[in-house]
């Protein structure tokens, strides 16, 4: 009973906070006193309701913009960016590895709990990625987008755990958090840890369950050309990913072999 009523209270909030705005014209003062308070300088051209949101629609250094706000107070603001903005490594990366691809999008993110992120948009025949860059032009996190519907909504930070981020702490004491997402009930947590990017999985009480760690094809080390050389002859390696758990750690690498491609599993 206390549980229920509980849940009602929070939803009865959620719905004075929602009703805090009228129409997309009104913002509650929360809301518009954060806004004043993080952009002095900036003002609203309106302000958009979505469920359990506020958002403000501005323009910052020339580009269009939007900041988010719960009835917390802030929790992301979105901005277009440009391609000369981005970090040195970040251009490198698109020109060397994605030269074939159209840039579409250039995003600079930044969410509460989560560092500042800038998000290229490619496409190429119809398939779509977001690459999410450090500030410092580490590639940190590469997302199927072709049948993603279209908002912003898909970058708002997720709830905290604290359970899962005193895990990451425990496992990574160095690492620099620039996403995380909740797929089926796990915590997905996007980072930097060693000057290297890594995704981790954990459950929802803080048990780490897989890290995922993205090799460049000019870092792979001899040994894996080796085995991928016995296993597929003159094969090009195109990815290549180690993957570690509690049972097990193994490398996964894409090939091409006279334009067909195969997937190499090695144990490390």
């Amino acid at each position: 009973m206390k549980r229920v009523l509980t849940y009602m209270f929070i939803l009865v909030y959620a719905l004075v906070f929602v009703g805090c705005a009228d129409d997309g014209e009104k913002a509650s003062r929360m809301s518009e006193g954060a806004f004043a308070s993080l952009f002095p300088k900036c003002s609203v051209k309106e302000w958009d309701v979505e469920p359990g949101y506020e958002v403000a629609h501005f323009s910052i250094n020339g580009n269009d913009a939007e900041a988010w706000f719960d009835h917390n107070g802030w929790v992301m603001t979105f901005r277009e960016s440009d391609f000369g903005r981005l970090p040195q490594e970040a251009q490198d990366i698109i020109f060397s590895e994605y030269q074939l691809w159209e840039t579409i999008g250039v995003n600079r993110i930044d969410r509460k709990g989560c560092s500042t992120v800038y998000v290229v948009t490619v496409e190429r025949n119809k398939v779509v990625y977001d690459l999410y860059f450090a500030e410092n032009g580490t590639l940190v996190r590469k997302c199927d987008e072709t049948n993603a519907k279209p908002g912003v909504e898909k970058y708002l930070p997720v709830p905290a755990n604290e359970d899962v981020k005193a895990a990451v702490v425990g496992k990574y004491p160095d690492a620099v958090i620039y996403n995380a997402v909740v797929k089926n009930g796990a915590y997905v947590v996007c980072f930097v840890s060693g000057n290297v990017a890594r995704t981790a999985v954990f459950a929802d009480d803080g048990s780490w369950l897989t890290t995922l760690t993205p090799i460049s094809v000019r870092a792979v080390g001899g040994k894996v050309k080796e085995s991928v050389e016995r296993q597929c002859p003159g094969a090009r390696i195109v990815d290549c990913v180690l993957t570690e758990s509690p049972s097990s750690t193994f490398y996964t690498v894409e090939c091409d072999c006279d334009s067909v491609f195969q997937t190499v599993y090695l144990d490390k």
